[in-house]
Order: C-alpha cells, then sequence, then structure tokens
C-alpha cells in the first residue's frame, strides 16, 4: 500500500519489498540499475529492526544505503496522507542519514551517553567496524570515526586505538603471563575465553560443541550466545554482523561486547586451554554421573531388588557416556 501511494502521487522511483525481510535476491536485482537505495519502513520498532536488516543485505551486494526515519508511530502511507508530497519530499531530503549513522542511532537507542558502560561503548564500535572499513574512501572512513567519538563522547586517538587492534596479526601473542594452575586466571574468565575462541574459529565451535554441547556455560548470556551463533548459515563475516544485530535485539549486547573484547586479543595458552577445559567439563560431568550411580545402587542395594540391580549395572556403561548436558560453574 506504501508504494502504491508513492506511485500514485508520481514518486515512480520507489519499490516494495513486500513480505517480512528484504531478501538477498531483491538486493540482486536492485544493483543492477542503480548504487544508492534509500530504505523507508515504518517508524515503529520493528520497521526499525527491519531497516537493520535490509541495511546489512544492500551493503553484501555493495550498495550504498541511506535511511528515512519517520516519526514513531507512522507508515510512509500514512505521513504522506499527512502533510502532502511537497512536504514529504522536503521531509525525505532532511532526513535521509547514511547506514552507520542509523546503526550508531538504533544502538544508542536514545540511551544517555553518560549511563553506556565503557563496554557498551567498546561493542558498539565493534559493530559499526565492519561497515566503517569496507568503505574505499579514506575521507569518508576519518568523518565516520570523528562521529563515532563525538557521539559517545571519547577521543578520537582511543576509537582508531580500537580499530586497529582488529588488524593486528594472528600471531600476535599478549606477552601477560598467566598462571595455568588458575581456571579464571587473566582479565577474562575461562567461559569468555571459550565462547570468544569458538566464535572466532569455527573449527574450534565445531569442536567443543562435538565434545560437549552448547548448554555447558554457566552463564545465561554466554549460553543464548553460543546457540544464536550456532543458528546463523551466513559466510564468516556477515555471522559477525548478524550477531551484533541479533545481540542487541535480545539484549544479549552487553555480554557479547565482553566477548567481542575478547576475541580481539589472542591467549598464549589457547590451544591447549581448550583441551583443558573439555577435560575439566567432562571429567566434572563424569564425577557427578558416579555420584549419582552410586547413590542408586546403594538404594537399589538396600531395597534388596536385586533384579533391577542388576539391570542397572548393566547399564552403567552406557550411562557413563552420557556428557553432553548439564553445566560448569
Amino acid at each position: 500500500i506504501d508504494c502504491i501511494k508513492m506511485h500514485q502521487v508520481g514518486l515512480t522511483n520507489v519499490v516494495a519489498s513486500l513480505g517480512t525481510a528484504f531478501t538477498k535476491e531483491q538486493a540482486s536485482l536492485l544493483a543492477r540499475y542503480v548504487e544508492k537505495v534509500v530504505v523507508l519502513y515504518d517508524g515503529d520498532d520493528a520497521g526499525k529492526r527491519e531497516a537493520l536488516r535490509a541495511i546489512d543485505v544492500l551493503t553484501q551486494h555493495n550498495l550504498k544505503p541511506e535511511v528515512v526515519n519517520l516519526p514513531a508511530g507512522q507508515d510512509p502511507d500514512d505521513f504522506l496522507n499527512t502533510i502532502g508530497k511537497k512536504d514529504f519530499l522536503s521531509f525525505i531530503q532532511n532526513n535521509t542519514i547514511s547506514h552507520i549513522e542509523f546503526k550508531l542511532d538504533y544502538y544508542m537507542r536514545n540511551q544517555q551517553v553518560q549511563a553506556l558502560s565503557v563496554e557498551d561503548k567498546v561493542g558498539m564500535i565493534h559493530t559499526l567496524k565492519p561497515d566503517i572499513i569496507s568503505l574505499s574512501s579514506a575521507i569518508e572512513q576519518d568523518y565516520y570515526i570523528d562521529m563515532i567519538a563525538r557521539r559517545l563522547r571519547l577521543s578520537e586517538n582511543q576509537v582508531r586505538k580500537e580499530f586497529r587492534q582488529g588488524h593486528r596479526s594472528a600471531n600476535y601473542r599478549n606477552k601477560k603471563e598467566i598462571n595455568r594452575d588458575n581456571i579464571e586466571s587473566g582479565k577474562y574468565s575461562i567461559q569468555e575465553k571459550i565462547l570468544a575462541a569458538m566464535i572466532k574459529d569455527d573449527e574450534v565451535f565445531t569442536k567443543v560443541q562435538k565434545e560437549l554441547g552448547l548448554n555447558f556455560f554457566a552463564n545465561p548470556d554466554y549460553k543464548a550466545l553460543a546457540h544464536l551463533y550456532a543458528e546463523l548459515q551466513g559466510g564468516k563475516e556477515q555471522n559477525m554482523q548478524d550477531m551484533s544485530r541479533i545481540a542487541a535485539e535480545e539484549g544479549l549486547d552487553k555480554a557479547y561486547a565482553r566477548i567481542c573484547m575478547a576475541m580481539e586479543e589472542s591467549f598464549p595458552e589457547e590451544d591447549w586451554m581448550i583441551d583443558e577445559f573439555i577435560y575439566r567439563v567432562q571429567a566434572k560431568k563424569m564425577e557427578t554421573l558416579w555420584q549419582q550411580m552410586f547413590t542408586r545402587l546403594e538404594q537399589l542395594e538396600q531395597d534388596g531388588n536385586f533384579d533391577q540391580l542388576l539391570v542397572f549395572i548393566l547399564q552403567m556403561n552406557k550411562l557413563i557416556n552420557i556428557t553432553r548436558e548439564g553445566g560448569i560453574q
């Protein structure tokens, strides 16, 4: 209806995505005719979320998306009827912003910058970094780095330093000594290090998931992030963008920001850490399982139920192998 209304008043360079989501096929079709796309969805939260998804699809097809924020509660059809074609076009011209600025606005969600934690700010920087470094113009990159610094009340040098950290060599190693005997030693907990390693390296993710499943995280936010990442089907870069967006939508942005910071570091004991962690989780589960089995054996023996006791003993070997559920503290 919105698109039809635009055409009725003579705005013919408008198309509708139809359905609930903008698709890669639609983006591919647009890329045959234009280089820039202005996204105009409803002014409610659902419209903003759809705009975020459309932005990611458009940028994947080398299109330059811009976004118009309609007033809250307005859709294009109603807004056009209310203010008329002339004022509508004027509004579009004066309220079109870049997709990077739109993302920053969305993630800040009218929060006072004073209320943002350091982790919040770092998370926003890392969410926007792929969009900024993909820009071909150094001038544009400088502009958005300066914009982020001003909006988040950080120095430009702080933002640039955070950007540079993402480009460190894969061979970079933290020189700080880490005590292997202390499973919680260092800046990050073992759970944070493991989840960071899993999201950073799909082979590690597959290995840990195969050996332990994904329910071993004691922190429910980290467990939710692991399951979210497992559901993503795109390439690595797309998965990272989707994780940032979905984490924000699900209220997991602070937890994900923490994991993103851990991902920027390289841990000297990483290979050992993963194998040791898998061993410890499995050992803890096995210990718990043995305790449960001995308790059951004692109960059956006290009850004199020797038939069930024999059956239970024969099943013990199978029960020992059940190690893929539960948690670790």
